[in-house]
C-alpha cells in the first residue's frame, strides 16, 4: 500500500538538502537511465529537468568503444571511472564525452537560473547556486565530483541521504554509503511521512 506520494525532484530534495538550509543548490541525481537536475532554494524544489542520460549508457559506451564484457565495462566504470592517470587513458577517454554532455546540462541550467530566477521567487533578494549536491546510483564514479567542480568552478559535494533522518552517534543504517546514495530519493519519500519533534530524539529520552 502506498505511504506517500510526491514528484521524484521533491523527494530526492528533502533526503539531500540539509533541513533550514538557506543555500541555494542544485541537486544532481544520477541514475542508471536518468539524470534529474533540481534546483532548491528555501527548502523548496524550484525547477527540475531530466536528462536521458545515465550510468547504463556510460558502461554501453565501455562496452562498444573499449571492447569490453558488461561486467568489466561496469567493474571499469565503478573503479577507475574519471581518474586521470596515466593507466586509465582508455577509460577516461571513453567516459568523458557523455560525462562533458550532463556537465553541459547543469551549466545551461546554472545561467538559466542566474538569468531567470526573480521569475520564480518575485522581489526578494535570490542568491546565485554556488553548490552542487550529487546522489544517485551512479554518483559514486570515481573522480565525478573533482570533474564537475573543476569545469563548473562550483563546490560539488556527495550526498549525505540521511542527513534529516537521524544523528550518526545514536544510529548507524544497516546499508553502505555508496548504496545509500541509490535510496536518496525513497529515503525523502519516507521523511514525508515522518514529522518530528523539534529534537528527534526526545521521544527516546
Amino acid at each position: 500500500s502506498p505511504l506517500s506520494l510526491m514528484k521524484e525532484a521533491e523527494a530526492t530534495s528533502r533526503a539531500a538538502v540539509p533541513k533550514g538550509s538557506k543555500d541555494v543548490v542544485m541537486v544532481v541525481n544520477i541514475g542508471r537511465i536518468n539524470t534529474v537536475l533540481s534546483i532548491v532554494a528555501r527548502g523548496s524544489v524550484w525547477f527540475s529537468y531530466t536528462v536521458k542520460l545515465g550510468g547504463d549508457f556510460l558502461t554501453r559506451r565501455l562496452e562498444e568503444t573499449c571492447f569490453l564484457s558488461k561486467e568489466n565495462a561496469d567493474k571499469a566504470k565503478n573503479e577507475k571511472g574519471l581518474i586521470n592517470s596515466s593507466d586509465n587513458q582508455d577509460v577516461f577517454g571513453c567516459l568523458l564525452p557523455m560525462i562533458s554532455s550532463i556537465r553541459d546540462e547543469i551549466s545551461k541550467h546554472l545561467k538559466y537560473w542566474t538569468v531567470h530566477k526573480k521569475d520564480f521567487l518575485v522581489a526578494q533578494d535570490v542568491d546565485d547556486i554556488r553548490k552542487i549536491i550529487i546522489c544517485g546510483s551512479q554518483s559514486i564514479i570515481p573522480g565525478l565530483t573533482g570533474y564537475f567542480s573543476t569545469a563548473l568552478g562550483l563546490e560539488v559535494i556527495l550526498s549525505d541521504p540521511w542527513v534529516n533522518s537521524f544523528n550518526f552517534d545514536q544510529y548507524i543504517p544497516p546499508i553502505s554509503y555508496r548504496d545509500s546514495l541509490e535510496y536518496t530519493t525513497a529515503i525523502g519519500l519516507a521523511l514525508s511521512s515522518f514529522q518530528p519533534k523539534a529534537d528527534p530524539f526526545e521521544a527516546e529520552k
